[in-house]
């Protein structure tokens, strides 16, 4: 993504994770890519019903249960997986 190419190489990316149920009217999927010195977090949002189509989409993010020592690599949750 040129946006992103001033934070340098891509350390690891993960795989996605699903971030919604599977039945509801879109899916969510996060992917994580660490950089030297920043974590980028993407969200994938797709409909899942045709007839509906999402729009203005905004994502908000909770940091109340940010990790707030150095992580470990290992999983989505607590660290960088």
């Amino acid at each position: 993504v040129p946006a992103l190419a001033s934070l340098g190489a891509v350390f690891k990316s993960c795989e996605p994770v699903r971030l919604t149920e599977e039945d509801t009217e879109y899916t969510v999927f996060g992917i994580k890519h660490v950089y030297e010195a920043a974590v980028v977090v993407q969200f994938n949002c797709t409909n899942t019903i045709p007839e509906q189509v999402l729009e203005n989409v905004t994502v908000a993010v909770d940091l109340a249960e940010a990790v707030s020592e150095r992580p470990k690599f290992g999983g989505w949750g607590g660290g960088l997986a």
